[in-house]
């Protein structure tokens, strides 16, 4: 009768501790991919409004603007794929859907400064308020 109680804490510890860490890698997990989504829809806006400010004066600074948000998501997107190599999350996320996302590469070999990897959203037009 004692063993069985033992066995029967023991079961429930471990039920308990696996769910732990399963909880801990989705929170983790979905909080990065939010980032990246959020990061990828600001890209797009920033590339709208860079296309559409060529040949003009204000080139110069939507390139350094499309720059920067090509860093910050190339920044998240790592951060992302770290934490999904991390051995506390890998097996978890795995199992629960999280994918590693690779940059795709152009013909030149330079990376696309975009990730086409979620569902294309309506394009909104850029406003840039003079000062």
């Amino acid at each position: 009768m004692t063993a069985a109680i033992a066995y029967f804490i023991a079961g429930i510890s471990t039920v308990a501790l696996i769910a732990l860490l399963f909880f801990n890698a989705y929170s983790v997990l979905s909080r990065d991919r939010k980032d990246i989504r959020k990061a990828e829809d600001n890209l797009r806006l920033i590339e709208d409004c860079f296309n559409g400010m060529r040949n003009t004066p204000d080139e110069i600074s939507a390139r350094r603007m499309l720059k920067t948000s090509t860093q910050i998501y190339i920044k998240i997107e790592k951060r992302y794929n770290e934490a999904l190599q991390n051995p506390l999350h890998r097996l978890p996320g795995l199992l629960m859907g999280f994918r590693k996302m690779e940059r795709i590469h152009s013909s030149s070999g330079e990376e696309v400064e975009t990730l086409r990897l979620f569902s294309e959203q309506q394009k909104t037009d850029c406003q840039i308020d003079e000062l």
